[in-house]
């Protein structure tokens, strides 16, 4: 039998197979945003299920259809809370009223990196629950941050405790680190008044996840 082959161009569409990276990522933008955002092609892990338990925690909505996530962004709730400044001054009485955030992130190490970040940007207190795994990872970068910006940082028996609020301004990092603490700070920043630098001491490993996060944050109107 004789087969012959003519020269042809591709045609049609394919779905390209679910990314969790993007999908943790795009998820936090939205919640960070305002408004009703819609993220397409999910896969429903349990590490995406923490990150959706997580920014319900921060106050976005978030609804699940099929391999969509709708997400109604806190952005403005977020953005227009009690201030670091009247948190220092004790105008407020965020930190002794007892409202404390839960963050229950499974064994997410990902979303428990970008929401420790994430939840120093209203200075509530906040706990983040895990498996003994997932807590007993190591986190020094933040607790260096958290020292230096007078943040309680302090691992209980079964959560980690943060109260705080971080401040605008420049943070030099090692670039050897994991990208998750990078891009915990790339997503609070943005959000505080004032701008900020973030410095990597070279080399810088993991670069292409911190492309990922500032392709994400572009998507939503963040200049980095």
């Amino acid at each position: 039998m004789n087969l012959y082959i003519d020269r042809s161009f591709a045609r049609g569409s394919i779905t390209a197979p679910p990314s969790k990276s993007m999908a943790h990522r795009h998820i936090i933008c939205a919640a960070l945003a305002d408004g009703k955002s819609t993220v397409r092609n999910i896969d429903l892990s349990q590490d995406i299920a923490a990150t959706l338990d997580c920014i319900r925690a921060l106050g976005a909505k978030a609804e699940v259809d099929g391999d969509c996530v709708t997400v109604e962004g806190a952005g403005d709730t977020l953005r227009n809370g009690v201030c670091l400044a009247e948190y220092e001054n004790g105008t407020s009485d965020i930190g002794r009223d007892g409202v404390i955030q839960d963050f229950r992130c499974r064994e997410s190490g990902s979303t428990m990196r970008f929401f420790m970040a994430l939840a120093m940007l209203s200075g509530r207190p906040s706990r983040f629950y895990g498996s003994e795994t997932l807590r007993s990872r190591p986190f020094g970068i933040y607790e260096d941050i958290c020292e230096k910006n007078g943040i309680v940082f302090k691992r209980e028996e079964d959560h980690i405790y943060i109260e705080g609020g971080l401040k605008s301004g420049e943070y030099e990092l090692p670039g050897n680190i994991s990208s998750q603490f990078i891009t915990g700070l790339m997503f609070v920043l943005p959000l505080l008044s004032g701008d900020s630098i973030i410095r990597l001491i070279p080399p810088v490993e993991s670069r292409s996840y911190i492309s990922l996060t500032i392709s994400a944050l572009a998507k939503a109107g963040v200049e980095v």
